[in-house]
């Protein structure tokens, strides 16, 4: 087989139907490259287009066509009716602590009497701890109501009903081929439903089942939805979710709600963020890499019930002081990131697992936290799926990341005779086994991966939506462009080519892996900005002939808007 580390990136240009852009011009008044965009995206239809343009929340799947849903709403309310406590158990990243912060809160204002819980990595790793079902007993609680987790933790919730309690799963991970005990399981991903708010978050299912709770408490939809599009958004984008349907209306109106969120919380971490500013454009982007890693710092190399209570108290001052922690440790977590990155690229090196069709590489006392995301660094670098495990005594645990075409939860399921517990999405995942069958469990991953995998699925692609001619690039055309955010998932932001462009200038920033390149055509001169391959671009003699692959979006600089582009890849005209 092929190997495809170090290959060049693919450039793939996407076909577009030219009829069917005409027909959203017409009908809809659109820009042509919008419109080309749309029908790429799958909206070729002026009704679904016109939709997907203008997201609006009567738009939202209805909360009672989620499975076992009346079921929920019986045992939930039922709670309610005796006076029982609610013990609500999230997770430790974004999505699990903003899907327990919706319940807590919701349940909290609406005369529940509930206890929040989110677990810690390190003592209790993923999932249900069997202490921590213990824990909710002796606290009185005699209902647990799960988010973000739940549908793959048998033993853990018979174990809840052997002392006496019932519980309520609410989830979205892929779901195993029999569902755990409980009063019902609100997870869209059953195997036994087919039916909308299969691409929600844990956040996403948390929002909407209690949306419909609010209108059979008699609350308007759109209070219940001024309180909670804030935090539904963040665990939505977060937590990678693609953007259409339910999870583009959360998106949408999601920003303007967090931008203006009057949850002490959630101001402070904003701030602590630098994204105060009123007169700044929140983005998908501020929540992915400025928003999320605070939340999640703090349940990788500390403990997420910080996030939680920041998330969920009432107290302006206790908000800024958890805020600023969780920016402290975000501090820690990049040091500590990069340390394990080096030492896990090391191994992968010296024993040749970046020959294997998927690496499974593990040390001693790696950071349960860490994990995850060196993991998605190992599929960046090495093209192939990546399990990063952490050996604490006889138990390996971490995290995996995958390439498009490898499902790791599959791959799991394949090999769950090997695990101790394991679960998650395609594209990630955890799992903690015996370190006696690590070696067993790297080689069936491998043979998995080898049998299912082509030589072109590890070469690294860069999917272009249109091909541009630079003069053509302007602010109009960025503004037009806008129309289709909020960009991430699913909703790419569009990506240009032009051929055949002179690089007229190239300027090191004070780090020299980021440029800022002058680009020339017969028709006049772009300014962009080539971040992480500006090295490359300076070796490259002015007045080359370069093809370019890049971004255009409207900045502001001093309030005023201006062009920018951002440079993804490039190389020498042929």
């Amino acid at each position: 087989m092929a190997l495809a580390t170090d290959y060049p990136t693919i450039w793939n240009l996407r076909p577009t139907d030219e009829l069917a852009a005409q027909k959203l011009v017409a009908e809809l008044n659109l820009h042509p490259f919008v419109a080309r965009l749309l029908v790429q995206r799958g909206y070729s239809d002026p009704s679904n287009a016109n939709t997907f343009l203008n997201p609006s929340l009567a738009h939202f799947s209805r909360p009672e066509e989620l499975p076992d849903f009346e079921k929920a709403k019986a045992a939930i309310l039922g709670a309610k009716e005796r006076g029982e406590k609610i013990y609500i158990h999230g997770d430790y990243d974004v999505d699990g602590v903003t899907s327990a912060a919706i319940l807590y809160r919701f349940l909290a204002k609406t005369g529940f009497e509930v206890e929040g819980h989110v677990p810690h990595r390190e003592n209790e790793g993923y999932g249900i701890h069997i202490d921590t079902i213990r824990r909710a007993h002796a606290s009185g609680a005699k209902l647990i109501l799960t988010c973000d987790c739940g549908t793959s933790s048998h033993k853990q919730l018979e174990a809840a009903y052997e002392l006496g309690m019932k519980v309520v799963v609410t989830d979205h991970h892929e779901s195993p081929e029999t569902l755990p005990m409980a009063e019902a399981v609100v997870n869209p991903k059953r195997r036994d439903y087919d039916g909308p708010a299969s691409e929600m978050s844990g956040a996403g299912i948390a929002f909407l089942f209690c949306a419909g709770l609010a209108s059979e408490l008699g609350i308007k939809p759109e209070v219940f939805y001024r309180h909670f599009l804030d935090l539904a958004v963040m665990g939505t984008v977060a937590d990678v979710m693609p953007l259409r349907d339910n999870n583009r209306i959360i998106a949408r109106h999601g920003l303007t709600a967090l931008k203006a969120s009057q949850k002490h919380g959630v101001q402070a971490l904003l701030t602590v963020s630098n994204l105060a500013d009123p007169t700044a454009k929140l983005t998908t982007r501020h929540i992915g890499f400025q928003l999320g890693p605070r939340i999640n710092a703090v349940g990788r190399i500390d403990d997420a019930d910080v996030a939680f209570r920041l998330l969920t108290t009432d107290d302006a001052r206790e908000s800024y002081e958890l805020a600023n922690f969780l920016n402290q440790k975000n501090t820690e977590r990049r040091e500590l990131q990069d340390a394990l990155m080096e030492e896990t690229f090391e191994k992968i090196l010296r024993d040749g697992l970046d020959q294997k069709s998927a690496i499974v590489v593990a040390g001693e006392n790696w950071q349960k936290g860490l994990v995850g995301i060196v993991a998605g660094k190992v599929v960046e670098k090495f093209r192939r799926p990546a399990f990063v495990l952490g050996i604490h005594g006889d138990v390996a645990s971490g995290s995996a990341r995958s390439l498009p075409a490898f499902n790791l939860f599959e791959a799991i399921e394949a090999n769950r005779s090997l695990l101790i517990k394991g679960g998650g999405h395609a594209a990630a995942a955890g799992v903690s086994l015996d370190v006696v069958n690590l070696e067993k469990f790297a080689q069936a991953i491998d043979t998995f991966a080898s049998e299912r995998l082509k030589p072109e699925d590890f070469l690294p692609t860069l999917n272009i939506d249109q091909e541009l001619d630079l003069a053509d690039s302007s602010l109009e055309l960025a503004q037009h462009l806008a129309t289709l955010e909020p960009f991430g998932e699913a909703n790419p932001e569009p990506i240009f080519v032009s051929t055949g462009v002179r690089l007229a200038a190239c300027t090191p920033t004070r780090n020299p892996i980021h440029a800022r390149l002058t680009l020339e055509t017969d028709a006049g001169q772009r300014q962009a900005m080539a971040f992480g391959i500006g090295e490359q671009v300076a070796e490259l003699p002015l007045q080359s002939e370069i093809d370019l692959v890049y971004t255009i979006e409207e900045d502001r600089f001093n309030n005023r808007p201006q062009l920018k582009l951002i440079v993804k890849d490039l190389r020498l005209s042929s």
